[in-house]
């Protein structure tokens, strides 16, 4: 809890005092500010912050915390909601021989890669792409 005395900020973290700009847990600490005509919360000045996108960039809604998925290109890791999944299929035969055999009635295994990538990397590599500002989501002023 927040309380302000004598114009000094202070933060009441179990019993103890710390002064304002101090965070001893970041991940853990909610905070409260103490206004004349209410009262503003926030859990580690990320919550009740403007947001960019409606979703948060994510597909889980509001289902809490789920596992994270290592990107298969630059290694790091993101949560299973934020990958892009790519699913290719990969011929073992070159593509001449394989017409070849296929005229001759022959059936050809195909192996499925899937590709977890992170959206840098999706963009990077083409699967997701910008937009241009004519065709983006018109943003409503308040």
């Amino acid at each position: 809890m927040v309380f302000s005395m004598g114009g000094a900020l202070e933060i009441m973290v179990g019993g103890l005092a710390f002064p304002w700009g101090f965070n001893p847990r970041p991940s853990r600490l909610l905070i409260t500010i103490h206004f004349l005509d209410g009262c503003f919360n926030c859990l580690g000045g990320i919550a009740g912050l403007p947001y960019k996108r409606k979703n948060r960039g994510r597909r889980k809604g509001d289902k809490g915390s789920e596992p994270t998925v290592q990107c298969d290109n630059c290694g790091a890791f993101v949560p299973r909601s934020k990958i892009q999944r790519i699913t290719t299929r990969v011929s073992l035969v070159r593509g001449d021989l394989a017409r070849e055999l296929k005229q001759m009635g022959a059936y050809i295994a195909e192996n499925v890669v899937v590709k977890n990538l992170c959206i840098s990397c999706a963009i990077h590599y083409g699967v997701l792409k910008v937009r241009a500002r004519e065709e983006r989501k018109q943003k409503q002023f308040l």
